[in-house]
């Protein structure tokens, strides 16, 4: 089977995998820019650092389509982002924070809508927060993508 065959089959199977494919490809030039993330919250000691930290691990899933660890992993992501907005909101990281939350709704999304698991997917599916499950689809948010810079 050719490389070709094989999208075939796979576009086949998930109609609108690639169109949120796309989308993913769109978050991930904005995730790690360093327009974006303030140059601290990449210091361990720093309140952002788990959300950076999770955030890069989930990227890493996607890009390697290794889905399986994904719904542990938005489930870190989500309390490590809902921790940082309630103890200490930094307008500085602000900017990143909505796009992060825009992502993880994204890869939920995509887990939740196309056969990313085979016969297991209902167990995985569960883990997903509901939360994240409820955004639908996502884009980086308008604000973000109108900035200059490096994007």
């Amino acid at each position: 089977m050719t490389a070709d065959d094989k999208a075939m089959r796979l576009a086949a199977l998930n109609p609108g995998a690639r169109e949120a494919r796309i989308a993913f490809k769109q978050f991930h030039r904005f995730l790690n820019s360093r327009h974006l993330v303030p140059e601290q919250c990449y210091r361990p000691s720093h309140s952002t650092f788990q959300v950076v930290m999770w955030v890069n691990q989930i990227t890493g899933m996607v890009l390697s389509r290794n889905y399986y660890p994904l719904p542990a992993f938005l489930e870190r992501a989500l309390r490590a982002l809902n921790a940082l907005e309630s103890a200490r909101p930094e307008a500085v990281s602000a900017p990143y924070r909505a796009v992060v939350r825009a992502y993880l709704g994204q890869v939920a999304y995509f887990l939740n809508t196309y056969d990313c698991f085979g016969p297991e997917a209902e167990a995985y599916r569960e883990r997903i927060p509901p939360e994240l499950s409820a955004m639908g689809p996502q884009i980086v948010p308008e604000a973000v993508s109108a900035q200059s810079g490096e994007f």
